[in-house]
């Protein structure tokens, strides 16, 4: 063989020597590369996003294990299992169902709500307070006297709950009524307009009715014996507001307190004790009438004008004609105690009435 013919036999040799030892790596003469690869960086590498089928195929897909996907990849491919579809169910997974259904991703857990849109079909919950439906978040959500603060702690917790200090009652309304006061007598507590220790501040010169803890249109201090109260706030010194059962029902009037003396001021000389007042103060012994004979009214109609025509005297009084005053209301006694001490019907005669 001639110097030519070896020649061109040895270039013949070392092309298909390059050839197979390009396809041992996956690229041809042209440099394109093998299905399943990919050019990179000049080498012929996994096509993991396109080409995990030819890649399982000729067992090379093992090269894929430790590549990220990255988070815009399109494949068609599980962690698990090839050809899976697998959603992103971010970063609670798909554990978030049932009273939980939202999922909160800067904490990654399930939570009621995210917003108070969420709390809409909840029932007297509309407002959302860290992932919860709850009835308030703030005490001015709270508009009712008895449940006027949104408690933020301990089991109420995100509910209106009753008043501590009076100030869990700002814009408390009833009407045009301020319910300024948290009254918490009865152990729990409520915003009023008023309690009788507040009155000064709250009424004026009026009085608090202990009942109702509304200012009423008596003033304080100026309610005499046998005139009718509704607290001890009205009664002038020396008497208290008190319930009694007289001729006729029963009423409530300031009545004298028994004095130091031990001795009650004529007319009142029936002794009721241990009486606790409409203000709710301590038991105490207050002198009244003979209550069964007349009422309030009887006492306080003593020398009012009277005549045979109706109406005729009050409360178990009598219509008698007195020396000096004429045709006028009086009151049965059987001693002098019994009658006013004014003449003239500070005298109890044989007839039986004051100013006989």
């Amino acid at each position: 063989m001639d110097f030519s013919v070896r020649a061109q036999a040895t270039r013949f040799t070392i092309l298909v020597l390059a050839t197979g030892l390009l396809g041992l790596v996956g690229c041809t003469t042209e440099d394109v590369c093998a299905p399943g690869l990919i050019r990179e960086s000049g080498r012929c590498v996994a096509d993991c996003v396109n080409g995990r089928e030819e890649l399982e195929r000729t067992g090379r897909l093992g090269e894929c294990d430790d590549v990220d996907m990255g988070p815009d990849s399109d494949a068609d491919v599980g962690p698990t299992e090839i050809g899976m579809d697998v959603p992103d169910l971010g970063p609670c997974g798909d554990a978030c169902t049932g009273d939980t259904p939202l999922c909160d991703e800067s904490a990654a857990r399930c939570v009621q709500c995210l917003a108070p849109t969420d709390c809409a079909s909840v029932s007297g919950r509309p407002m959302c307070d860290d992932g919860t439906c709850v009835e308030c978040t703030s005490s001015d959500q709270c508009t009712e006297a008895t449940a006027s603060r949104c408690a933020d702690s301990g089991l109420e917790a995100g509910s209106c709950a009753p008043c501590v200090t009076s100030t869990d009652c700002a814009g408390i309304m009833d009407g045009e009524a301020a319910l300024g006061v948290c009254d918490d007598r009865s152990g729990t507590g409520i915003c009023v307009q008023c309690t009788e220790a507040t009155a000064e501040a709250d009424c004026d010169e009026f009085s608090c009715d202990p009942a109702t803890s509304r200012c009423t249109e008596t003033e304080r201090g100026t309610v005499d014996r046998c005139e009718s109260c509704t607290g001890d706030g009205e009664c002038q010194d020396g008497l208290g507001c008190i319930a009694i059962e007289e001729l006729g029902g029963t009423n409530a009037y300031c009545m004298p307190l028994l004095p130091e003396s031990g001795v009650c001021p004529n007319v009142y000389r029936v002794l009721l004790e241990d009486v606790v007042t409409l203000s709710g103060a301590s038991p105490a012994d207050y002198c009244t009438f003979p209550l069964a004979t007349f009422a309030c009214s009887g006492v306080l109609s003593i020398d009012t004008a009277c005549s045979d025509d109706e109406p005729r005297c009050p409360g178990g009084a009598q219509c008698e004609t007195i020396p000096g005053s004429g045709e006028v209301c009086t009151i049965a006694c059987s001693v002098e105690s019994n009658c006013p001490e004014i003449a003239p019907f500070n005298t109890c005669g044989g007839d039986g009435y004051c100013g006989s």
